[in-house]
């Protein structure tokens, strides 16, 4: 187990001294994106990747950078700026077409339609999940101009819709406010809100697992999420910004309030639950639905 641990941590190490040993050639532009569908390992360089001999590293399913090709492997990076490690893209499996159809059946079949503010339900009501703007009229409210009112979070009754945009009322039949239902930037001005709560709460994140036994694991599954991890090594922390980012007593990366960092497709400033002791809050994107990325040292 430590010898394990002594090639994990010198990984960054030997990958960025490797790069300076491969061919020039086939530099891709910092622009090109590349999406993993699943776990693949990561070599220190092109040949490696093409033996799949020494690997040294662990890429997670997301969506990476093309630093650079040749003969055929992929050099690939979170940061479009920086080397990463090479790896063989025929070890990156195309998802089953089954496996899709199952997890879009419920959409197709929900009652419920889901806005960034909120879900929009059958009976004709609506509830609101963020605090947000109210406005006059259907214009003001699609251009984002003339607020009026601060709407909190709560069951609301539809009174009418326009050029999709939605009025809501406390009272039903009665005129309210109107509201954009994909309204954005006011679900981002609720995370400053979310930072300045308490710490994290321990007593609803147990603490399962060691950082040791995650990253041994690779993948633990709990309470219907999936928690994989993403090394801070490999991204140092340009691309993100979180308030009194640090490394706590564990080894998870976190910010000023406690709570762990986590990448997934849930608006930026969500707590979660994790089973590793800290709450977790997301700050970055690369997976998606129950899947969190936990950011580690």
């Amino acid at each position: 187990m430590e010898i394990k641990k002594l090639v994990k941590v010198g990984t960054s190490i030997l990958l960025g001294a490797t790069l300076f040993l491969q061919p020039i050639s086939g530099i891709a532009s910092a622009n090109t994106t590349y999406k993993l569908n699943n776990t693949v390992n990561g070599y220190i360089n092109a040949a490696n990747a093409k033996n799949r001999s020494n690997a040294r590293v662990k890429y997670n399913s997301g969506n990476y950078y093309i630093f650079k090709e040749h003969n055929g492997m992929l050099n690939i990076s979170r940061n479009p700026r920086s080397a990463g490690a090479w790896i063989n893209p025929a070890d990156n499996k195309t998802p089953a077409k089954p496996v899709e159809e199952v997890v879009t059946k419920p959409a197709e079949t929900s009652t419920q339609k889901k806005y960034a503010i909120g879900t929009l339900n059958n009976d004709n009501t609506f509830n609101l999940s963020v605090k947000t703007y109210g406005y006059v009229n259907a214009a003001d409210a699609n251009n984002h101009r003339n607020n009026k009112t601060l709407l909190e979070p709560g069951k609301f009754y539809v009174y009418k819709t326009h050029n999709g945009m939605i009025n809501l009322s406390r009272s039903k039949g009665s005129a309210g406010s109107w509201v954009n239902p994909n309204n954005y930037k006011e679900v981002q001005a609720e995370i400053p809100q979310t930072s300045s709560k308490p710490k994290a709460d321990t007593s609803s994140s147990p603490k399962l697992y060691s950082l040791s036994t995650f990253k041994y694991r690779g993948v633990i599954n709990w309470s219907g999420m999936k928690f994989t991890w993403y090394s801070q090594r490999v991204l140092p922390g340009k691309g993100l910004n979180i308030p009194g980012r640090h490394v706590n007593k564990d080894g998870y990366v976190a910010d000023k309030d406690g709570y762990i960092v986590i990448a997934n497709s849930a608006p930026r400033g969500t707590i979660i639950n994790t089973p590793f002791g800290y709450q977790g809050k997301v700050y970055d994107r690369g997976t998606h639905g129950n899947h969190m990325d936990v950011y580690v040292d």
